[in-house]
């Protein structure tokens, strides 16, 4: 069964209310989530029996980001980085921990909303230690993966962009 349904689909009541004799969803139904998968299902469940609802290793913090919401994709623990700071460059900071948090969407580059990114925070931090210093944030983008070191490079370079362009 679909999560989300279109308007005029949902005609049942749950539970019976006195003086309503039908129902019809006039707008469609936001926010839902399909039926989950046995194989999902499966390994959730021994995921959380790992963890035991605890955040203590770097993968405790995301399976519980994956758990705070459905609208989470994907998570990418970070553990003595300040990615907010730092920039993830590998500058140590003992008792921090970034979570990169990539929503559910349909997007070329997804970008979570700030009350995503405060669901998780909450729902991480009710979950760890009360010293860690926890930081959730969007993932960066970047134009460029490499860059040209010289001149000789940039011809080269500057002809394959060209190239890979005009093949899209």
């Amino acid at each position: 069964m679909a999560g989300n349904q279109p308007p005029g689909t949902i005609g049942q009541l749950r539970t019976t209310v006195p003086y309503v004799d039908a129902v019809k969803n006039l707008e469609a139904a936001v926010g839902g989530q399909d039926l989950e998968d046995w194989e999902s299902l499966a390994e959730r469940g021994s995921r959380s029996l790992r963890h035991r609802d605890r955040a203590v290793t770097a993968e405790d913090y995301e399976d519980l980001a994956k758990l705070a919401s459905p609208r989470v994709a994907l998570a990418k623990c970070y553990g003595c980085e300040d990615g907010a700071r730092d920039s993830l460059d590998g500058t140590v900071r003992p008792g921090t921990v970034s979570v990169v948090v990539v929503p559910r969407d349909a997007e070329a580059r997804p970008r979570p909303s700030l009350e995503l990114l405060r669901r998780v925070r909450d729902f991480l931090s009710a979950r760890s230690a009360p010293e860690v210093s926890l930081v959730v944030l969007a993932p960066a983008t970047f134009a460029s993966a490499s860059r040209p070191r010289s001149w000789r490079e940039r011809r080269p370079a500057a002809a394959a962009c060209r190239s890979a362009v005009a093949n899209d």
